[in-house]
């Protein structure tokens, strides 16, 4: 993994999770409020393919279907937020390691990384006239430099231990 596509996709991988937590934090609130939701979204506990009871008959007992019900769709929220969860670990580790290796960088270094790489993705020669033209785009591109070689030395172990390599 190259360093420079690391630090591009940071505020993409942020939203991802950002997303993710937001849906479940709904799920968990689905699993606290029942009644407000589950007929609408959720099967019903029965298998599918399985005949129902006749047409015009009722339920001998409602208040079982109700209860078989919820705790149906309790198991599904609560598999779809395992689910989730899962799909967003290592996504989360990686953001949160990347926002800490950032700490390492200076403030000149930091400005650079962010605009260059993560927010704006703005130019070398906008960047050099944000610093008032005191630094060169060469000066710049050397800081930049400088910059990454430190946050590849601070995530190189967090990358080699799950199996990727840091360019």
């Amino acid at each position: 993994m190259k360093i420079d596509e690391i630090l591009k996709e940071h505020n993409t991988k942020k939203v991802i999770i950002e997303t993710t937590e937001a849906r479940i934090e709904q799920y968990k609130w689905c699993i606290a409020h029942p009644e407000e939701w589950y007929k609408d979204f959720l099967p019903e506990s029965k298998e599918l393919g399985m005949p129902g009871a006749p047409s015009g008959s009722k339920r001998i007992d409602p208040v079982s279907g109700f209860i078989s019900d919820k705790e149906l769709n309790e198991e599904i929220l609560k598999e779809w937020i395992r689910k989730e969860e899962g799909k967003i670990f290592f996504t989360r580790l990686e953001v949160n390691q990347l926002e800490l290796a950032l700490k390492v960088l200076n403030t000149k270094e930091l400005f650079i990384v962010e605009n260059k790489y993560i927010n704006d993705k703005i130019s070398w020669n906008e960047i050099e006239i944000s610093f008032k033209e005191q630094l060169t785009v060469d000066a710049l591109r050397k800081k930049s430099k400088k910059a990454l070689e430190k946050l590849k030395t601070v995530l190189k172990q967090f990358y080699n231990e799950y199996g990727y390599k840091i360019e």
